[in-house]
Formats: C-alpha cells, sequence, structure tokens
C-alpha cells in the first residue's frame, strides 16, 4: 500500500475504551466527547510526514489489521497512564468504520508525556507547526 493510499483508504475502528489507571498517579484522564488513539512516536513523525493518522499499511489484502486505525471512545473507564503518546480527536470527526485518514487540524490533542513536569502535555501545536514547516503550500490555502 503506498502512501497516498494508506491516506485515501484508512479505515478508522473505533470502540469502547477501558484502561485502568483512575487510581494511578499522573493518569490521563478522558471525555466521553472524544475519541483516542494511543501511539508511538514513530506515527507522531508519521503526522508531522503526511499530516494524517493513517495506518501503518503493511499486507496488501484490505481487510489486513495493519490497514486499520484504531481509537477508543473515553470517558470514566478510560485512563493513559503508560507515557505512550495519545492522539486525540473529536467523536463527531471519527466515526467506526469510515474510510480515509484524519487530517491533523481535525485532532484536538497530541498528549506527549513530559517527564519533567511528570504528566500528559497537549502537544498539537508543535505538531502543527511541525507539518506545517515542511508544507509550507498547504499552509498557503488553510
Amino acid at each position: 500500500m503506498d502512501d497516498i493510499e494508506r491516506i485515501v483508504n484508512a479505515k478508522n475502528g473505533v470502540g469502547p475504551g477501558f484502561g485502568p489507571g483512575k487510581n494511578i498517579p499522573n493518569a490521563m484522564p478522558t471525555k466521553e466527547s472524544s475519541v483516542y488513539r494511543v501511539t508511538d512516536m514513530d506515527q507522531i513523525q508519521d503526522i508531522i510526514n503526511c499530516g494524517y493518522v493513517r495506518p501503518k499499511g503493511y499486507g496488501s489484502r484490505k481487510d489486513r489489521v495493519g490497514d486499520k486505525v484504531y481509537w477508543s471512545i473515553g470517558g470514566k473507564n478510560l485512563y493513559y497512564y503508560d507515557k505512550r503518546p495519545v492522539i486525540e480527536a473529536s467523536i463527531d470527526k471519527v466515526k467506526d468504520g469510515q474510510i480515509g485518514a484524519i487530517f491533523i487540524d481535525d485532532l484536538i490533542a497530541i498528549w506527549i508525556y513530559n517527564e519533567q513536569q511528570e504528566q500528559y502535555v497537549n502537544s498539537i501545536d508543535l505538531v502543527r507547526d511541525a507539518y506545517y514547516d515542511q508544507h509550507y503550500e498547504t499552509k498557503q490555502i488553510r
């Protein structure tokens, strides 16, 4: 699957979110009005490079797990605490079964754990700035 196909054909899966952590210090709570995707820094770099939350794209079959982007519905049962990056979007922007990658401007937050502050910090502005610095032409039509 090439880079453009990974944007156009991305399948979004949205399901209930559950993760213990309510009583863990520095755990990040979530909101019912948002969906979340726990990820890694490679995907954050991919967002900077292309502007979209897209699947890794391995494999040639369209139904492969690698062709899907999984999101969890936030709420009282979902907390993040393992210090991995977390992407947040409005539940209105991401639907289960929706085809097409989510664009960076449709994201609410990209939460990165800050070791010095010992908490998740919303780094969406830094990631957007890095994307638009690389894609100056896109910024002009924004």
